[in-house]
């Protein structure tokens, strides 16, 4: 399948639908399903290049914008003063689901905000079995 997209053995046959969470062994959210027919469907990556989702970064919940690079990683920009470290959590604005975790912190002293680059919590390309959260909807 294209690059940041899998393809999995469940539909609208078992109560799959677009907009579903996709989560990874209890470790953490890694997609949302975009198609769905009724054996299969298409599980998008929120780390796709150029996908954007509110987050909350560190031990104080800091809304970013987290922007996808590719394989799981993700980059977002705090104010300079805001207290994020390595090794904190990313979590989802929905349902507080673990999102990545953050591996630097950059700082450049002529720049306003740090950048923050993180991670999903374990190897992309291991992924074997996925777990859908089905949203239901009324």
């Amino acid at each position: 399948s294209p690059y940041d997209t899998f393809v999995i053995d469940a539909g609208t046959d078992e109560g799959v639908n677009v907009g579903d969470m996709v989560v990874y062994a209890g470790s953490g959210v890694i997609g949302e399903i975009v198609e769905s027919i009724p054996a299969s469907s298409k599980v998008k990556l929120y780390s796709s290049p150029g996908e954007e989702h509110m987050v909350y970064a560190g031990s104080h919940y800091l809304p970013v914008l987290a922007l996808g690079r590719g394989m799981g990683n993700f980059e977002a920009k705090v104010p300079e003063d805001s207290a994020v470290s390595v090794g904190d959590n990313v979590v989802t604005a929905k349902r507080n689901l673990i999102f990545g975790k953050i591996f630097v912190v950059e700082e450049k002293p002529a720049e306003p905000f740090k950048r923050i680059f993180f991670r999903v919590p374990f190897n992309i390309t291991e992924i074997q079995s996925i777990e859908v959260i089905i949203d239901k909807r009324p």
